[in-house]
């Protein structure tokens, strides 16, 4: 089963790498283009996929499958709100999924930490509002500083 896994996520592998190919570069750059950075993540992770799966072949080592790990218990949710935090991303714009989902996983692992208890209100309320600062103080930083172009989404 992790065989599989692993060759499926190498395919993906390939496709981004292959999407990455497809970037414009000016003529004056000489940094190698936008790509440059992905395609060097795409190969390590590439070379990491068939140094795993050569280890299961050679140890022959086909029953467990540890990726399942990923999708469990505080990792699942974990995974879980990250994804909804992607899809609501365009949706809702930068911000405000930002402080939704920080905010969310913040008092969720204080909770799983903490034997089920979220703390006094005050406590929640820090929490939350460290959230929100974060958030306003990254998109300054990206948009403010670096002019780096955020989602808007429909509110802002």
């Amino acid at each position: 089963m992790e065989l599989i896994f692993l060759a499926i996520l190498g395919i993906f592998a390939v496709v981004f790498f292959k999407e990455t190919t497809t970037y414009k570069i000016a003529s004056f750059d000489t940094s190698g283009g936008p790509a440059t950075f992905p395609q060097y993540i795409l190969i390590l992770l590439l070379v990491a996929i068939a140094i795993l799966m050569i280890q299961k072949i050679v140890k022959k080592d086909f029953k467990g499958f540890v990726f399942i790990e990923l999708f469990k218990g505080e990792r699942g949710i974990g995974l879980l709100s990250l994804v909804a935090y992607l899809a609501l991303l365009t949706i809702l714009g930068f911000t405000l999924s930002t402080i939704l989902f920080l905010g969310f996983l913040v008092n969720y692992l204080y909770r799983v930490n903490h034997q089920k208890s979220l703390g006094s209100v005050k406590q929640i309320a820090i929490r939350t509002g460290i959230s929100v600062l974060f958030a306003f103080v990254i998109q300054y930083i990206f948009v403010g500083l670096m002019h780096v172009m955020l989602p808007k989404g429909i509110f802002f």
